[in-house]
């Protein structure tokens, strides 16, 4: 695959979730219009299967180690838990023993067992974790409501691993590796784990999507072909577009976005447009122009939310955020969210300035994401550039960094991370957020000052928690700690977002109204001005 900086994001197993040259002109084609399909409802999560596990089989004990009996809030499902091993080395070393810390978000309270090592780390259900043996074939569980350890196979537990089109043996996994289980995805019976990114299945699973140049769309249960993106050779304005990235639709299983590149005669590729295509059909649906890089589908699949680039220097990435309507064609790219983290003196200063991680919230009506920035402080002339001491050695450069939310209603940005001493001056490397969005694992990297730990979305508070190694190379930081939130209880309710914002036209007409509580006599009917008076029945 042609290699360029502008599409270095990395794809890291989900769930278990050259530059240079001008930018197109924003808008300066009219593209055509999407006209999208009924809505594609998604199956709700369902809770996990009743059955029990087998009764424990001799040995499992002498795996798992409890310093105590586990603490009461292990087993409160309202409480987010964190699992976090440290030390997840890769290749897997297959003796010694791991520390698995289990940490209570809102209090910051931390309960350590001792483990042998495993191929991977899951929750099977939100009072159950598992560890999967070394060969890929046992799954040793621990109830953490009263500590009672129980093998199983990982076959019988129903677990369906999907990886592209091919078959995949548990025992390909690396050391801890962190699988989030889903239960209930439309179509699929039992439990889903996925290898590659879930992005690159469609909705209802049916189908995978490969990108190396070309999109290759296929059949998961077969392998059959569905849709390639080569063009025919007699259309020789194709010469030398490639596809770089693809984002399944989150309403219609069969539309695909595509975002197509042109090498310009190098090995490099710049970014040109944005298509959707109905692979079953074959037929390209509508055609965007512009730089788009990380594209993300909000879930009502109306919006698409992606990174706008800009090529002042080749190894940065500086622009900014941006939405594309695709019922409006409407296409706004948030420039405050660049000039918040990289004006002012990062305009003049030479550096790395990048937001690497963009992601919708739950609500849709907004998204978080990270940002970083490396400079050097500016000479004494002022003048931009490294800033040199007495001895002539340049002055190691400077960090900034955080995790921020942008409100879409209010154009408002709230940074996270501000105010918690530990996460200034670094970069945030690695964030998981809580199922319910209230709280964030984090890890952070910057000359030596490596931590990890787990803030409090609302209050800002961080617990900052040990074990890492004490120099992780930037390859290694993710590796050196692994870690999966419980999911959330099938009957809880979820929190509130992170942030606040003024309800929209939806949610005022969705709130309960205070008269549903009473049984009243009359109905309710105010179709003129002036009062009434209204009688309780006695079911109250």
């Amino acid at each position: 695959m042609k290699s360029s900086l502008a599409l270095a994001s990395v794809s890291l197993a989900a769930l278990l979730g050259g530059c240079g040259g001008p930018p197109e002109p924003r808008g300066t084609v009219t593209p055509s219009r999407l006209a999208l399909p009924p809505a594609w409802t998604q199956t709700s999560v369902a809770a996990p299967p009743t059955a029990p596990l087998p009764e424990a089989t001799p040995g499992p004990e002498s795996q798992i180690v409890f310093p105590s009996a586990p603490p009461p809030w292990l087993a409160d499902l309202a409480v987010d838990v964190l699992a976090v091993v440290i030390g997840g080395e890769t290749p897997c070393r297959e003796t010694g023993t791991y520390p698995l810390l289990f940490v209570n978000a809102e209090t910051g309270e931390q309960f350590e067992v001792t483990v042998a090592p495993a191929r991977a780390m899951m929750w099977l259900d939100p009072t159950t974790f598992g560890l999967l043996s070394m060969d890929g074939q046992t799954i040793v569980s621990i109830d953490l409501t009263d500590g009672a350890v129980g093998t199983t196979s990982f076959e019988a537990e129903g677990i369906r691993l999907l990886r592209r089109t091919e078959s995949f043996s548990p025992a390909e996994f690396a050391c801890m590796t962190p699988l989030n289980i889903v239960w209930g995805e439309p179509s699929v019976e039992g439990a889903v784990v996925f290898i590659s990114p879930r992005s690159s299945y469609s909705a209802d699973l049916s189908l995978f999507a490969e990108v190396s140049e070309r999109v290759d769309v296929r059949r998961v249960e077969t392998g059959e072909a569905v849709w390639t993106s080569d063009p025919e050779p007699e259309y020789p304005e194709y010469d030398g577009i490639a596809e770089y990235e693809a984002a399944w639709s989150p309403v219609d299983p069969m539309h695909l976005a595509v975002v197509q590149c042109n090498d310009q005669g190098t090995d490099m590729c710049w970014p040109q447009r944005l298509i959707v295509v109905d692979v079953a059909r074959g037929e390209e649906l509508a055609s965007y122009p512009g730089e788009f890089m990380d594209i993300s589908w909000s879930s009502d699949g109306r919006r698409i939310l992606y990174q706008h680039l800009e090529w002042e220097v080749v190894d940065r990435f500086s622009g900014p955020p941006c939405l594309l309507d695709l019922t409006t064609d409407e296409n706004e790219c948030l420039d405050s969210v660049v000039q918040a983290h990289f004006g002012g003196d990062l305009e003049t200063i030479s550096g790395w300035r990048s937001i690497p991680d963009i992601r919708w919230d739950q609500r849709m009506d907004g998204f978080c994401y990270t940002y970083q920035a490396g400079h050097y402080r500016e000479s004494d002339t002022g003048t931009p550039g490294p800033l040199r001491n007495d001895q002539g050695t340049v002055e190691p450069p400077l960090a900034r960094g955080g995790l921020c939310h942008f409100d879409l209603p209010s154009q408002e940005i709230d940074c996270l991370s501000a105010g918690v001493p530990e996460l200034q001056g670094v970069w945030i490397n690695a964030v998981e957020l809580s199922p319910d969005e209230r709280f964030a694992y984090v890890q952070t990297w910057w000359e030596g000052s490596d931590i990890h730990g787990v803030l409090q979305l609302r209050s800002g508070r961080f617990y900052r928690l040990g074990g890492l190694p004490s120099e992780p190379t930037t390859a290694d930081i993710f590796d050196a700690a692994r870690a999966v939130w419980r999911p959330l209880s099938p009957t809880a309710t979820p929190a509130a977002t992170v942030h606040t914002t003024r309800p929209t036209e939806q949610d005022v007409r969705g709130m309960a109204s205070i008269w549903n509580y009473y049984d009243l006599a009359e109905s309710i009917g105010l179709e003129e001005p002036g009062s009434r008076r209204f009688s309780v029945g006695r079911g109250l």
